[in-house]
């Protein structure tokens, strides 16, 4: 992790999760300020198409991180599972871009969208991708 000077306090406390759809065992990376993880599917339109066809009852909680309380400590760890796991590229994966937390900023949510789906590497923020001269956008 990178070293984070100045913090923003979030409103409300959020924490990072997997979910996983048993019988496909297709995984969906997400980040929720819901208290009951358990009852808490998930956001992505993708993902939700997939367990309307497949079950919500059999969605299952994979992994749940520690309560965050700073956005930019969610949103770095956020960035740092999506291409650990590669969530977009990778066919386990049910997310269509990098989850990249809390209110990202406009100009960082438009660089994760495309840098996700590229071919070059980037840096573990996105900073290192060639976003300005990518023939994605």
């Amino acid at each position: 992790m990178t070293g984070i000077i100045y913090k923003t306090r979030l409103k409300q406390p959020a924490r990072l999760h997997v979910k996983q759809q048993a019988l496909t065992c297709k995984k969906y990376f997400g980040v929720t300020i819901k208290e009951n993880i358990d009852e808490y599917i998930g956001s992505g339109p993708t993902w939700n198409e997939h367990v309307k066809e497949h079950g919500i009852e059999h969605i299952i909680t994979w992994w749940v991180s520690d309560w965050f309380y700073f956005k930019e400590e969610i949103n770095e760890l956020a960035m740092h599972y999506s291409k650990l796991w590669d969530i977009v590229k990778s066919p386990d994966w049910m997310n269509k871009i990098a989850e990249c937390g809390i209110s990202p900023s406009k100009e960082l949510k438009e660089r994760i969208y495309y840098c996700s789906k590229c071919e070059r590497p980037s840096n573990e923020d996105y900073s290192g991708c060639h976003f300005e001269n990518c023939s994605m956008r």
